[in-house]
C-alpha cells in the first residue's frame, strides 16, 4: 500500500494491516504469514539502512539480531523474488537463517549466505572461503568443502555443478549424492537426466548415465 509517498501493508481482502509509514517497500516474505521485512534509515548518499521484521500489530520481532535480511533471488529475466520459508540473520559479523516463527534453521556461523540465482529451495553457505548448500527449511545437502556450487538446469530437483578443492567437477542430486561418480575437468549445465557434457584432457565429451563415452569426436 502507498500513501503520501509512504508504505504500508493490504490484506489478501483489501484490509489495511499496517498503515503507511515506511519510507521503502516492505517485503512480504510469505503472503500466508504476518511477517514483514522493513527497511529505514535510509542514507543513499553513504549506501546504508537499517532492517527490521514487524507483525501485524506493527510490533518488532526477532530483535536479537544485528541485523535481519530477505534472501533474493531472479529469474533469467531478472524478475526479483525472496525465498518464502527463511530470513538471513546476522550476530557479531556472521550469518546463519531463522524461519518464520524465529527458530534458528541454520547456525549463525558463516560468512556470507546467499540463493544460487535461478533456482529455489539452494542457499549457500560460506565458511573460511568455502562453500556448503541447504535448503530453504535448513537442512544440510552439502558440507561447506567446495570451491564454487551452480545450478544444473532450472530446477534444484535437477541438482548442482559443484567443484571440489581439487578443482575438478562433480555433479550431485538434490540430496547432495553423486549422479555421475567419476570427477571432470568440467562439466556443462546444459540440462539433461540422460546425457552429460564433460570436459576431457580440454575437449567436450558426450557420455550417459553410465559414464560411457556417446560422443568424443566432430
Amino acid at each position: 500500500l502507498y500513501q503520501n509517498e509512504k508504505w504500508g501493508i493490504l490484506g489478501s481482502n483489501g484490509e489495511t494491516i499496517i498503515e503507511p509509514m515506511y519510507q521503502e517497500m516492505p517485503i512480504v516474505i510469505d503472503k500466508t504469514k504476518t511477517v514483514f521485512l522493513c527497511t529505514y534509515d535510509v542514507d543513499e548518499q553513504n549506501d546504508t539502512y537499517k532492517t527490521k521484521v514487524i507483525n501485524e500489530k506493527n510490533e518488532e520481532i526477532f530483535t536479537q539480531y544485528d541485523k535481519i535480511e530477505a534472501i533474493e533471488n531472479y529469474d533469467e529475466s531478472q524478475n526479483l523474488w525472496y525465498e518464502e520459508d527463511v530470513l538471513k540473520v546476522q550476530k557479531d559479523g556472521l550469518w546463519g537463517l531463522i524461519d518464520l516463527n524465529g527458530n534458528e534453521v541454520v547456525p549463525i556461523s558463516y560468512t556470507n549466505i546467499e540463493a544460487i540465482k535461478g533456482i529455489k529451495n539452494s542457499i549457500v553457505v560460506e565458511e573460511n572461503g568455502l562453500y556448503g548448500l541447504v535448503n530453504n527449511k535448513g537442512s544440510k545437502i552439502l558440507d561447506t568443502k567446495y570451491l564454487q556450487i551452480k545450478k544444473y538446469g532450472n530446477d534444484y530437483k535437477n541438482g548442482y555443478i559443484v567443484v571440489n578443492q581439487e578443482n575438478k567437477y562433480e555433479l550431485v542430486n538434490s540430496l547432495g549424492n553423486n549422479i555421475l561418480e567419476k570427477q571432470y575437468e568440467k562439466i556443462e549445465d546444459i540440462y539433461s537426466d540422460k546425457y552429460f557434457v564433460i570436459n576431457v584432457a580440454n575437449k567436450q565429451n558426450v557420455i550417459n548415465k553410465q559414464e560411457e563415452t556417446v560422443i568424443k569426436e566432430g
